[in-house]
């Protein structure tokens, strides 16, 4: 069967729709729909998130009028190309030139084509949440196509997805001869001596390599997505250090408690998939020995692979599968557009990437 990126720019035949339905499933580039239904918010939702997932992917179809085991339903919902990129232009506030057409099978079934364009050198993120019970969007979703799905992107996909970005931007990425782990002095990030930690503590700011916890009470949902978002976020910036014990000042607490070192660890690598490298230590700051903790910058998108926290208290306490973090300024924020060019900057300069050809 032909690829999407054999397809693009050329109108498919009858034939090649009907080898889609022969096929009897939904590939990474290819969704089933018995119809769209976009009356209604469930509709739209489900519709959204397959847009967004081809998107971000090299692009699909979905093929409306066959249900999801790959049999025509033998009847066809009133569509038009043009309503169909009004609506998705109005949601993600672009331009996206979908293609759609009716096709009438060997069985005198109708079905609609809808083609959706890989978007080659940026991100489509979900631009604002539209409530739909199970199939609810919520803004800042990534979505991408895993398994015949449209679901939530991972860390690996978003390898995948950068890696496309970058080489629809003129970038190549030069590979050592042999796999090796970049010396201290070319990582991402730079440890501070205590005596230097010690004095940035003391100025009481935080900022992109600095964060303050008062604890870590990994006993409770909201301790536990503290952490992990602190964590998440350097990681995804240009690394630095969490410091436990102090208030948002860094004025030492009254009771710090103390850091269960593996439960952290385990935490982090239960979350995101792996543990970061983390280095433990202690400063000393208004004569109390505080924990602290030092992660390099990665040199990938660290996403969350499990869920953390209270999914019934506020969104930004708690962390979801696929949630991007990033320290902008002072604040652990849910990585949006901005947030994720700092970040492909970085894995750039990171990466050993070389620029062969094509805008930045």
């Amino acid at each position: 069967m032909p690829t999407v990126r054999d397809r693009v720019g050329k109108e498919l035949t009858t034939h090649e729709v009907e080898n889609f339905v022969r096929g009897g499933r939904e590939t990474d580039d290819l969704a089933f729909r018995e119809s769209l239904r976009l009356d209604t918010d469930r509709g739209r939702a489900v519709f959204f998130r397959d847009v967004a997932a081809f998107t971000n992917f090299i692009g699909g179809h979905i093929l409306v009028g066959v249900s999801r085991e790959g049999r025509p339903v033998g009847s066809l919902e009133d569509l038009d190309e043009r309503g169909l990129r009004r609506l998705v232009e109005s949601f993600f506030g672009g331009r996206l030139l979908l293609q759609y057409k009716v096709y009438e099978l060997s069985d005198r079934s109708p079905v609609g084509l809808i083609f959706v364009p890989g978007i080659a050198q940026h991100l489509v993120i979900i631009p604002r949440s539209l409530e739909a019970g199970e199939d609810s969007l919520a803004a800042g979703d990534i979505y991408c196509r895993r398994d015949g799905r449209s679901v939530k992107a991972r860390s690996a996909d978003f390898n995948l997805i950068i890696t496309k970005i970058m080489r629809d931007r003129g970038y190549v990425l030069t590979q050592p001869p042999r796999p090796y782990r970049k010396p201290l002095d070319e990582r991402i990030g730079r440890p501070l001596d205590e005596a230097r930690l010690a004095r940035a503590v003391s100025r009481g700011r935080q900022g992109p390599e600095m964060v303050f916890l008062a604890e870590a009470d990994l006993e409770t949902p909201r301790g536990r997505s503290d952490l992990v978002r602190a964590v998440a976020g350097l990681a995804n910036a240009r690394g630095g250090y969490v410091v436990l014990g102090v208030d948002e000042r860094g004025r030492p607490v009254p009771t710090p408690g103390s850091l269960d070192r593996p439960a952290v660890t385990g935490l982090v690598r239960e979350v995101l998939g792996e543990d970061l490298g983390l280095e433990f230590g202690e400063v000393s700051v208004g004569g109390a020995r505080l924990p602290t903790m030092f992660l390099y910058g990665a040199d990938h998108v660290v996403a969350a692979e499990a869920s953390c926290g209270d999914p019934e208290g506020p969104r930004d306490r708690y962390v979801a599968e696929g949630d991007v973090y990033y320290r902008r300024g002072a604040e652990t924020v849910r990585a949006g557009s901005r947030e994720f060019e700092a970040i492909i900057k970085k894995i750039v300069s990171a990466k050993d990437y070389f620029k062969v050809a094509g805008p930045w």
